[in-house]
């Protein structure tokens, strides 16, 4: 199952992201690239209405996710920014590991 919701072209170790924003939009970026998702705006509106109900992060990693209609293909983009991004979360530490989950609206998706 992994294999199907993730592959080489969607795993980036060297992020170039410098806050939150460019991390979502180099995350979304490359699912739009990999056909993954229809809409990289749609989607990132989707994933920041998800994100104000609570911080998806906690111990270094963060997990974006979001159901969406943006979503043609559920799917796992990973990324690595070895000096971590501020992400608002209560336990103070900036994630180092990314894990954004697209999962499409109209399915049961994938569950955290």
């Amino acid at each position: 199952m992994i294999t199907q919701l993730t592959n080489v072209n969607l795993i980036n170790n060297n992020l170039q992201a410098n806050n939150k924003k460019e991390l979502f939009e180099e995350l979304a970026g490359m699912l739009f690239e990999n056909n993954r998702i229809s809409s990289k705006e749609a989607f990132l509106a989707d994933i920041e209405i998800r994100e104000s109900q609570s911080i998806t992060s906690m111990d270094g990693i963060a997990y974006p996710h979001s159901k969406s209609k943006a979503v043609t293909e559920p799917a796992i983009a990973v990324g690595v920014k070895r000096e971590g991004i501020e992400y608002g979360d209560e336990d103070g530490i900036n994630p180092t590991v990314f894990f954004m989950i697209a999962s499409p609206d109209n399915k049961g998706g994938i569950e955290l």
